[in-house]
């Protein structure tokens, strides 16, 4: 059993020159849970985009918002990704890879 508290799994490089500002939004392919690769076992996680909890549930269908920057000018900004989970005992989880997608988008405001 292993449980992992904000392990960082990426970094985002935002870079915008919008006058508005812009959003950074994110989509998890199986809703915020890692799934075995050739099955149906999952192992749910919750992320963290620039230490802000982000809930994806759902994002699968519809991105959903991470971070909003209302400040119009150049921006080129690092934010980190972070992941946590409960681990399960062994015995509770087939063997296998397990994985998800994470697909993020910078939207003009």
């Amino acid at each position: 059993t292993t449980t992992q508290t904000d392990l960082l799994v990426a970094s985002v490089n935002e870079v915008s020159n919008s006058n508005t500002g812009y959003k950074i939004k994110v989509s998890s392919l199986n809703d915020g849970a890692i799934k075995r690769s050739g099955g149906s076992q999952t192992l749910t996680y919750t992320m963290k985009y620039d230490n802000v909890s982000v809930n994806l549930v759902g994002s699968s269908v519809t991105p959903v918002t991470a971070k909003t920057n209302n400040i119009g000018a150049a921006h080129n900004n690092n934010s980190d990704v972070t992941i946590s989970y409960t681990g399960q005992a062994s015995g509770n989880m087939v063997a296998g890879t397990y994985n998800d997608t994470l697909t993020f988008e910078i939207e003009v405001n």
